[in-house]
């Protein structure tokens, strides 16, 4: 039990170095998101829900950031209880495409909810910055969460902690 204790707290900050990393790169990395996926596939959507709910509150708070994304988290939940029973798990490279639709959502999320101003109305941010932020967050997010998939399954597997993907046997 203890171990697995170890383990979250351990996730969490490699979850939050991966978002402060790619902030500073210029993109909005979905990692909050990605741990919740992660942890309510791998363990149950209560442990993961705490999780996101976590990491999300600490990476806004340590990037200064007016706008929550918890909402989202709420959204996320189900999708990914569907994923752990539906979903295929059997290789990190498959999850390019959740990775790539959570990135599209935390990106336009959290550029319409901290640019948009309500008086005058209309944005802060020029149109082509906004979409640029989002594609580049959204590669971002395609590419790393299945490499993250991957690294967490390995350290995981050599700790005799539940992974991720179930490769078949045969």
């Amino acid at each position: 039990m203890l171990f697995r204790i170890c383990w979250l707290i351990v996730l969490l900050a490699a979850t939050l170095v991966a978002e402060l990393l790619c902030c500073r790169a210029g993109a909005l990395f979905a990692a909050p998101f990605f741990l919740c996926f992660y942890l309510v596939v791998t363990c149950n959507w209560q442990i993961g829900l705490a999780g996101g709910i976590i990491a999300c509150v600490v990476s806004e708070a340590v990037l200064s950031r007016s706008f929550t994304a918890l909402p989202l988290l709420a959204l996320l939940v189900p999708f990914a209880h569907m994923w752990r029973h539906n979903g295929d798990r059997r290789h990190a490279y498959i999850q390019a495409l959740p990775g790539a639709l959570f990135g599209l959502g935390y990106a336009t999320w959290f550029v319409v909810g901290e640019n948009i101003v309500l008086w005058p109305p209309g944005f802060r941010m020029a149109a082509v910055e906004s979409v640029w932020i989002v594609v580049l967050s959204t590669v971002y997010a395609a590419v790393g969460f299945p490499l993250m998939i991957a690294i967490l399954d390995g350290i995981a597997g050599l700790a005799k902690l539940p992974v991720f993907c179930q490769r078949s046997v045969g």
